[in-house]
């Protein structure tokens, strides 16, 4: 492992990057079952770290917080994943965040290949919003009685993912806007 800008790399060999069946078929029952409170978390816990804020002093004088006037941001990054959720007055009322692994291909044909794995990015940006969600709700928030406004969503520019539109599941991993490919 390096470290490089603010995320773990590793270099990996092309059989890694290709998610066994077993494993697709768990996140596919997984997904199914996030909408009867269970999480997707699971399927990852212990794998990467996810930092969550609240701002308690936010929560206490924003009127937002207490008429639901909130709404969420997902900034899906090149080296991490976040949810964000805003008072109306533009104020950081709680956020999770995960990094995601960088792919990097070794050989010299593949100077320059820097890929992400699509199923975690999806795994990351799920686990930062239920993160939130719970959070919130410890502080006496509860999103699913007060839902959010609006969820905006940023990216990291011209990364590019193709699936499969009948099952969802990727034919391949995310390449990254850097990658030499997309040039």
């Amino acid at each position: 492992n390096i470290r490089c800008q603010y995320s773990l790399v590793r270099v990996v060999s092309r059989e890694r990057v290709q998610l066994p069946i077993v494993q697709m078929k768990r996140l596919q029952d997984s997904i199914k079952d996030i909408g009867k409170g269970e999480s997707i978390l699971s399927l990852m816990k212990g794998r990467y770290d996810i930092t969550v804020r609240v701002d308690s002093d936010v929560l206490k004088t924003s009127e937002s917080v207490t008429k639901g006037n909130l709404v969420g941001s997902i900034d899906q990054g090149t080296s991490s994943t976040r949810f964000v959720v805003f008072s109306r007055e533009g104020q950081i009322v709680a956020s999770a965040q995960m990094e995601h692994t960088q792919i990097f291909f070794q050989g010299e044909d593949k100077v320059g290949w820097h890929e992400h794995d699509p199923i975690e990015i999806w795994v990351n940006t799920v686990s930062c919003i239920d993160a939130v969600v719970k959070a919130l709700k410890t502080k006496g928030v509860n999103l699913l009685k007060m839902p959010l406004k609006a969820i905006g969503i940023t990216n990291q520019r011209e990364t590019t993912i193709a699936w499969n539109a009948d099952t969802g599941i990727p034919y391949y991993n995310a390449i990254v806007w850097d990658d030499v490919r997309t040039t």
